[in-house]
C-alpha cells in the first residue's frame, strides 16, 4: 500500500521558479506593510496558527467545486513543523523533526515515513519536490517569506484598508504571468497575515485557493511529544506514493495531477497552481 501526499496538499504555495520580470511595478505603499510582516515572521522562532481553507477543483465537465479544510500548524525553527489538517479529502497530519517526515492517515490508521534534511526550508522543498506533499501556508514559514511571495511578480499594489474579522487589515495584490495572489495584513501593532488568496490564471477557469488565518502565537510553549509520532495501536506503516507527471493541466509544479485523494472527484481536476517558495 501506498499513501499519497496529494490526500495532505490543501494549501498552495506561489512558483519560486519563475523568471523575475525586468522592470516590476512596485507600490511602496503595499512594500512597507509586506517587508514589516516577512521581518515579524523571519524574526519569529516559534510559531503557532490556525486555518481554514477553501480550494476550487474544476471537474471535467467545466464545474467548478469548493472543498473545505480546517488546518493547525506549529513551527519550531530550525528544524521542526506540525501540521494538522481536517477536511473533506482527508484527515491527517505531517510531522518534521529535523530527520524525517512522518505522514499520518487518521482515517486509515495508516503512515509513512522517509528522512529529511536537516533545516526547515530545505525540508519544505524535499517534501515538495520527491514527495508531492505542500505545508499548508508555507509561503509563511520560509526564513525569507517575502523572497517566494515576490518570486516572478510583475506588480504589486495596494488597495486600502479593509475591515476583516472585526479589524483593519492592509490589502495587497500582487499579479505574475501564471498567478496572482492577494494579501490581507493586520493593521495593529503586529503585522501578521490574516488571509491569502492565490488564483491560478494558466488554467481555463482559474481556480482559487483562500485561507484565513487565526489566532496566531508568536510564544507557544510546546510539549515534549509535539513533534514526535509514535504510532496508534494498530497502526500500519505503507510507502509514499510518488507524485506522478501533471497530464495536461497546470505545469511544472501545478498542483494538479499529484494523486487522486480518497473521496476526491476522478478525471483531471484543475486546482490552483503551487506557490513553491
Amino acid at each position: 500500500m501506498t499513501l499519497a501526499g496529494a490526500a495532505w496538499v490543501a494549501w498552495p504555495q506561489i512558483a519560486r521558479a519563475q523568471q523575475q520580470p525586468a522592470a516590476p511595478q512596485i507600490d511602496p505603499q503595499a512594500k512597507k506593510p509586506l517587508d514589516e510582516m516577512c521581518k515579524l515572521l523571519e524574526g519569529t522562532k516559534n510559531f503557532q496558527v490556525e486555518g481554514d481553507s477553501s480550494v476550487d477543483v474544476v471537474l471535467k465537465n467545466g464545474q467548478r467545486v469548493q472543498f473545505n479544510a480546517s488546518s493547525s500548524v506549529s513551527v519550531a525553527r530550525p528544524s521542526k513543523l506540525r501540521s494538522e489538517r481536517v477536511g473533506p479529502l482527508a484527515s491527517m497530519y505531517l510531522l518534521y523533526d529535523g530527520k524525517e517526515f512522518v505522514l499520518y492517515d487518521k482515517g486509515a490508521n495508516t503512515y509513512a515515513r522517509s528522512q529529511a534534511p536537516n533545516n526547515l526550508d530545505a525540508a519544505l522543498d524535499d517534501a515538495r519536490d520527491r514527495l508531492g506533499l505542500e505545508a499548508p501556508a508555507a509561503d509563511l514559514i520560509y526564513s525569507n517569506a517575502c523572497q517566494g511571495l515576490m518570486e516572478g511578480v510583475t506588480e504589486l499594489s495596494y488597495l486600502g484598508q479593509d475591515v476583516f474579522e472585526g479589524a483593519r487589515a492592509h490589502h495587497l495584490a500582487a499579479r505574475s504571468t501564471d498567478v496572482d495572489w492577494q494579501l490581507w495584513i493586520d493593521a495593529g501593532k503586529q503585522p501578521l497575515p490574516t488571509k491569502y488568496v492565490i488564483t491560478t490564471k494558466d488554467q481555463p477557469a482559474q481556480p482559487q485557493f483562500e485561507v484565513v488565518l487565526r489566532h496566531w502565537n508568536l510564544s507557544p510553549k510546546f510539549a515534549a511529544d509535539t513533534f514526535a509520532f509514535r504510532p496508534a495501536p494498530g497502526a500500519k506503516q505503507i510507502s509514499f506514493l510518488p507524485p506522478p507527471r501533471p497530464a495536461g493541466v497546470g505545469g511544472a509544479g501545478s498542483q494538479s495531477g499529484q494523486g487522486q485523494p480518497q473521496g476526491q472527484p476522478q478525471g483531471q481536476p484543475q486546482q490552483p497552481k503551487e506557490n513553491k517558495p
